[in-house]
């Protein structure tokens, strides 16, 4: 069966999983807006010495704008735009490098019927998403369908973008806390959390809904480290269901993504090991 790894490169972490013969072997390391393509790869190099492996393909899932080799622009980990993806794995070892989400949307595909029209939404440090319409994955003129977290919305009265009034990086930097203790907070029913929660899920929510209403989905699958506030996924759900055409949101499941927070990284898996 050979040995395949995926990589989830992320604003804050970084995923890595391996295909052992009994079950998804799993590690996660640190990233940041300072981590640099030498810091991947000791990362995916110590990953292989720990396990005593030497995989067949490595699948680096990135998130920017990917013209395969090539990594054209990461806002989230800005030293890795305008570099060589091929060079980011183990010397010897093919890589394929993709677009985190079309990397999560190939895993997700793998549990939907074939003729499923797909919209995948990752809420991490940013927001992105990607679309599959019967089954084929939709990618624009020039393959870079999905930008969402570019997506202009209006927020007190000022033109910005979803990014930052969704992603985690918002929440946090709006609460000034640590994950943990946001989630924390929250539990304890802290309202100024659950105010900010709420507002960055109703917001994720009412752009999704539009979404639906425009390409008419079987399917809305949702992931990603936001998720981890509780509350999040419900407000973005009620949002939907509140301001979404009722013929369209009854011929949609939506839903948290299945591999949960492994679903970018077994997707690049799965991108490798194709191209073996």
């Amino acid at each position: 069966m050979g040995i395949h790894i995926g990589v989830d490169l992320g604003g804050t972490k970084v995923r890595i999983v391996s295909n052992t013969p009994d079950q998804l072997d799993a590690a996660v390391g640190v990233s940041g807006l300072d981590f640099t393509p030498q810091m991947l790869r000791q990362q995916i190099e110590d990953y292989c010495t720990t396990r005593g492996m030497r995989p067949d393909t490595i699948g680096i899932a990135v998130p920017g704008l990917i013209q395969a080799p090539q990594i054209l622009q990461c806002d989230d980990l800005p030293h890795f735009s305008k570099t060589d993806g091929s060079a980011l794995g183990i010397p010897g070892v093919p890589v394929s490098i993709l677009n985190d989400l079309d990397a999560g949307l190939l895993d997700v595909l793998s549990n939907l019927p074939s003729s499923a029209t797909c919209l995948l939404v990752m809420v991490g440090t940013t927001v992105g998403t990607s679309l599959a319409v019967k089954g084929v994955p939709f990618n624009g003129a020039c393959g870079f369908a999905g930008e969402l977290g570019y997506f202009p919305v209006m927020e007190e009265g000022e033109l910005t973008r979803l990014d930052k009034i969704a992603g985690g990086r918002y929440i946090i930097s709006k609460l000034g806390a640590s994950p943990e203790q946001i989630t924390a907070e929250i539990l304890q029913g802290n309202q100024k959390y659950i105010s900010v929660m709420n507002h960055a899920g109703k917001s994720l929510g009412r752009v999704i809904s539009g979404i639906m209403s425009f390409i008419n989905p079987s399917h809305v699958v949702v992931g990603g480290g936001t998720l981890r506030y509780p509350g999040y996924f419900e407000s973005m759900q009620k949002e939907i269901e509140s301001t979404c055409l009722d013929e369209i949101l009854n011929a949609c499941t939506i839903s948290k993504a299945a591999s949960g927070k492994n679903v970018v990284a077994k997707g690049a898996l799965l991108a490798g090991k194709r191209m073996h």
